[in-house]
């Protein structure tokens, strides 16, 4: 309330407030950040997928990922897509308060947004939505049957070197995804997977060459990303 006061006498004071000008006021959502990733066809849903951010990366990323279906979230979703005539692919971030039943949804985008957790759990998001852009007939896909966990390396590589900027936070935590502990635990790569692609090592040995030899390069990295 404070803050509002506090706000609206700005507003005053620079003759904003002379009922021309509209403001949006909202209050901040306290919870736990979840995605989720949806396919229409001509309004029908064909497919979706959530998941909660469990680590948070440079500016707002994922670094860790951990599939949840929520029939709230999926019934909201499906709504939405019918009432739009929605074709194609469409992606929501909403807050998931303790205990509440209605997500508060946060931002939307007309396409799909890292769907290698969705893969990786048995519903392939890219592949549908490419079925249905070329309008070829395809069944309503299944959620998946049982959480998965997934990372990306090289972003919690660099989150690390962004916190403190030195070497040794670098070396720590690429010591901890290889013993597969904390995050990695029972985790699977969605960026890099090194052990199926040996051509992925080539981006992770540039960026830990780069970490290496200037950590501080991360600090402007951290200031540009909004």
């Amino acid at each position: 309330m404070e803050e509002l006061k506090s706000r609206s006498s700005a507003l005053a004071s620079q003759a904003l407030l002379d009922g021309k000008q509209e403001f949006v006021v909202q209050e901040p959502a306290e919870g736990l950040l979840e995605r989720t990733q949806a396919v229409f066809d001509r309004g029908k849903l064909i497919a979706i997928h959530g998941y909660r951010q469990m680590a948070e990366g440079l500016g707002g990323g994922d670094i860790a990922k951990l599939s949840v279906s929520r029939s709230a979230v999926s019934d909201y979703v499906e709504r939405l897509g019918q009432q739009l005539q929605w074709h194609g692919a469409l992606s929501l971030d909403y807050v998931c308060q303790e205990g509440g039943q209605v997500p508060l949804f946060i931002d939307a985008n007309p396409r799909l947004v890292e769907p290698m957790n969705a893969a990786l759990s048995g519903v392939n998001l890219a592949d549908i939505l490419v079925q249905v852009s070329t309008g070829e007939p395809i069944a309503i896909a299944k959620p998946a049957a049982r959480p998965v966990r997934t990372h990306m390396l090289l972003m919690g590589l660099l989150s690390a070197a962004a916190a403190r900027k030195k070497r040794l936070d670098i070396v720590i935590e690429l010591m901890r995804a290889i013993a597969g502990r904390g995050l990695y635990a029972d985790s699977r790569e969605e960026l890099l997977p090194v052990r199926t692609d040996f051509k992925c090592l080539g981006p992770l040995i540039y960026g830990l060459l780069r970490h290496s030899s200037t950590p501080k390069i991360f600090q402007t990295l951290r200031c540009s990303i909004p």
